[in-house]
């Protein structure tokens, strides 16, 4: 995703998921379930999400 970024294309979204896809090793599925499990991992209150990492 980085080199798309880099290179300034202009990719329809089908490409940047099989892109995403490829890189991640799964399937676009599979990718989107990981986002959505991360989703319910995160607090309401990102500040002190933030806060408790940066005490680390």
């Amino acid at each position: 995703m980085d080199l798309i970024a880099e290179a300034g294309a202009n990719l329809d979204v089908d490409t940047k998921w099989a892109t995403v896809a490829a890189q991640a090793g799964a399937s676009t599925e599979q990718v989107l379930d990981a986002l959505g499990q991360g989703e319910e991992l995160v607090t309401e209150n990102h500040k002190a999400a933030e806060a408790a990492l940066a005490e680390d």
